[in-house]
């Protein structure tokens, strides 16, 4: 990735804050050492590295990345590709003789790209490479995906107040307590200056710019950006006559994209390719607000630390000595006598949790007869994470119940993975939990392809009518075994919104149980199951 990574967060007190911010360095360090196209011991470089047409076993990280650059190029219609690497080299070489790649470097380099020369086999976790000298590079989707895991390691550990920004891709969580998000300023076109054109207000969010304001060559009269466009294997480019000092107002790339999921970077790299324009400057900074709240008393801390301590001589962010005079910036926002608040929001993730049981404050159990079995068990196969809640026990309804919970409006949110079970494979999510046979239930099974919600009312299950429909049982939508998929519920008052993997599936009204409850998990029969990231909170 070979950029700078900072790290803005409010915690209880300095240590935790320390502690958090290591961790998530240490996460985008291991991230940089699976797909950095710098490091020639990467991995991907060493998939690069293999005969093509053979198979290649990948991490969970690598084929978890590559599988959403796969996505994004069959939306982009290949505007955005992963595959681009072989453009790359020759683009590196260009910028440094300024001498555009002759038709023939071009043509060569071309054989090579091309997002369906890149085959994905979901149930082997490989990846093949189709034909001869393919080269991937993901400078497209790397920073944000990095910034992403990264937030999760803050949210594991109970930080979600935190913005992370490698350089133009920002990645906000909850907001500053007391602030309705995280002000980010996006800097004027046409300057090289960093003011502020505008700011924006980001939470539970991500955004990336980018332009050709510092990375660029003239040739020609020509001025070719770094953002590359697959179709020509050259940069993006707006014509500049030499008699010019002024730049062409042209048409600007600013083209920022405020979700989550995809993350920030690939989806304005897929708009910039598809438009053979790149965009003056659109740089996008983190722009503090004063780090005051009411109730809350503040201190700001800049920590810097130097790479042969904490961490020892290994490298952090992917940082070596000459990019950044070895030095990395955490930034800690530590707050004291913090004031209670009516928004909240929170994401549960184990790979912290010691394996064999299941950590305070949950409670695993079951609605009906049988034994559930909920344990924390070590999973390297799961997406940024070491350690998973795992069902595997035979009952009626096995369900898991995060017992300090207190939520009425708002939402909850799973990963789940269905692994075995002749009986049933599902994934589910319970809320306004009043014990273990009174609560709502929507799920997701495998053996069915469909998505059920339902209300759980004296250990009894009844499905619910989807708004505008009258009986029927949910929705058929695919749910793939043996992958990961994200289940997530809005609720507000007696309407429930229902999503699987991105995707609003329904709606249900429904009004039996009124007040706030517990949530949490919940499988069928003998389902094996495996669960991580639950999160729930009162914001969208």
């Amino acid at each position: 990735m070979g950029t700078l990574f900072t790290i803005t967060l409010y915690a209880p007190n300095g240590p935790a804050a320390e502690a958090a911010a290591g961790a998530a360095f240490k996460r985008i360090d291991a991230l940089e050492d699976i797909m950095s196209d710098y490091q020639a011991d990467s991995e991907l470089m060493r998939l690069c590295d293999q005969p093509f047409g053979k198979p290649v076993a990948l991490s969970a990280d690598l084929f978890d990345v590559l599988e959403r650059a796969q996505r994004i190029a069959r939306l982009s219609d290949g505007a955005f590709d992963a595959t681009i690497g072989p453009y790359v080299r020759l683009w590196r070489f260009a910028r440094k003789r300024k001498v555009l790649p002759s038709p023939a470097e071009l043509a060569a380099a071309q054989e090579a790209v091309g997002w369906r020369k890149l085959r994905l086999d979901h149930r082997a976790r490989t990846a093949t490479l189709l034909v001869p000298n393919m080269r991937l590079d993901l400078g497209g989707i790397g920073k944000g995906y990095a910034a992403d895991q990264a937030m999760r390691v803050l949210k594991g550990r109970g930080l979600p107040h935190a913005l992370i920004a490698a350089s133009g891709d920002i990645v906000a969580g909850d907001p500053p307590p007391g602030q309705p998000g995280w002000k980010v300023g996006i800097a004027a076109f046409g300057t090289r200056t960093n003011q502020i054109a505008r700011t924006i207000l980001l939470r539970h969010a991500a955004i990336s710019t980018s332009g050709d304001s510092e990375q660029f060559i003239e040739i020609g009269g020509i001025r070719f950006s770094h953002i590359l466009n697959p179709a020509t294997g050259l940069g993006l480019h707006h014509h500049r006559p030499r008699r010019h000092h002024h730049r062409q107002p042209g048409h600007h790339c600013q083209h920022p994209r405020c979700q989550t999921r995809p993350r920030a970077g690939q989806l304005l790299s897929a708009h910039c390719g598809s438009g053979g324009h790149a965009g003056r400057r659109a740089r996008a900074e983190p722009y503090l607000p004063p780090l005051q709240a009411p109730g809350i008393s503040c201190r700001l801390t800049c920590f810097i630390s130097e790479l042969k301590s904490g961490l020892g001589s290994r490298r952090m962010c992917g940082m070596r000595p000459s990019h950044l005079g070895a030095k990395l910036l955490i930034v800690l926002a530590i707050t004291a006598g913090a004031s209670s608040s009516s928004l909240f929001a929170d994401t549960v993730a184990f790979n912290d949790a010691k394996p064999g049981g299941l950590p305070p404050p949950w409670i695993g159990t079951q609605t009906g007869k049988g034994e559930a079995k909920w344990s924390v068990e070590k999973d390297p196969d799961a997406p940024g994470n070491t350690c998973v809640l795992k069902q595997s026990g035979q009952a009626d309804y096995p369900v898991c119940i995060k017992d300090d919970v207190s939520l009425k409006n708002g939402y909850v949110e799973v990963r789940f993975k269905p692994v075995s079970g002749k009986e049933d494979q599902a994934g589910g999510l319970i809320w306004r939990v009043q014990d273990k046979d009174n609560y709502y239930v929507c799920r997701a099974n495998t053996l069915e392809d469909n998505v059920v919600l339902y209300k759980t009312v004296a250990g009894k299950r009844s499905a619910l009518d989807i708004v505008g429909r009258k009986g029927g049982y949910g929705v058929k939508a695919p749910v793939a075994p043996a992958q990961w998929h994200i289940l997530r519920v809005e609720l507000k008052d007696g309407r429930f919104g229902v999503i699987l993997d991105g995707k609003r599936l329904f709606e249900v009204e429904d009004s039996t149980f009124r007040n706030a409850g517990k949530a949490g998990m919940w499988t069928k029969a003998d389902s094996v199951t495996l669960f991580n990231d639950f999160s729930y909170g009162t914001g969208n």
